[in-house]
């Protein structure tokens, strides 16, 4: 097994090969080296934005090394307000894990025994928001923590103790595979507020809102709307009516009627 601050290391050059140069490191104190913390076990405190490997490799390596063995957790993620093509995935068990290794670009560490965080690969750079979008999807899918879904969450920093967790947090593996992309051709993000056009010959005759939505994405498709757009207002429709796994129900629906019309 590689040395701590090798796998620190060979962790944060997987995302500059990725193209992302910006990160933040977060340090969680425990509430005995923080006297005026006095609301919980924990306090976060940020001590680096935006900062770069370089910096990281120079300048912080020994101070992470140190917060660890002083009893702090040590948080890690891609600059928040950046765009790149890397998003989180937390509470993953180690078996799916290797599965996304095996067919997507990835890297994995375990942050206790059966159990890993996943920086994914996607196609295009996302922002914040874009991120989140992408993250329901493998939500619903059943791919990452519901807990976790936010554009600009931590994930732990490999080569460490977990304080929480009383274990090492450890380097799995990474793969330089293909980009993940939601299951739909050419799908993009963000998902935009959408109403649906009352222009679009619907294609259904039941009138169910299920019915109603078929209708009107098989209309859309036959009169050439792109299909991530479809995807898009088909997703902010059934939300918007509380259709549970609305997502999951959304890809399924379009990629049903693409099947069908053959485009």
């Amino acid at each position: 097994m590689m040395r701590p601050l090798e796998q620190i290391q060979v962790f944060i050059n997987w995302f500059c090969q990725r193209g992302v140069n910006d990160f933040d490191i977060h340090v969680r104190i425990p509430k005995t080296q923080n006297e005026d913390y006095k609301n919980g076990e924990w306090v976060w405190l940020t001590h680096h934005e935006c900062v770069t490997f370089e910096y990281i490799k120079s300048k912080l390596l020994g101070w992470i090394k140190h917060q660890n063995l002083n009893g702090s957790d040590i948080f890690f993620r891609p600059h928040k307000d950046g765009e790149h093509n890397v998003i989180f995935l937390d509470d993953v068990p180690t078996s799916k894990a290797k599965t996304i290794l095996k067919k997507y670009g990835a890297c994995v560490i375990e942050t206790h025994p059966g159990n890993t965080q996943v920086w994914l690969k996607v196609e295009n750079p996302l922002n914040k928001e874009q991120r989140k979008q992408a993250q329901i999807i493998l939500k619903d899918l059943g791919f990452t923590d519901p807990g976790s879904i936010a554009g600009d969450h931590l994930g732990r920093l490999c080569g460490l103790k977990s304080q929480k967790r009383k274990c090492w947090v450890n380097f799995v593996g990474q793969s330089n595979l293909k980009p993940w992309i939601p299951n739909i051709k050419s799908a993009s993000l963000p998902f935009r507020v959408f109403c649906a056009s009352k222009n679009i010959k619907s294609y259904s005759k039941d009138i169910s809102d299920s019915g109603k939505e078929w209708g009107w994405t098989m209309g859309m498709i036959r009169n050439g709307t792109k299909h991530d757009i479809v995807l898009e207002k088909l997703i902010n429709v059934a939300e918007r009516r509380g259709k549970q796994n609305a997502v999951k129900y959304a890809i399924y629906t379009v990629n049903k009627a693409i099947s069908q019309i053959g485009t």
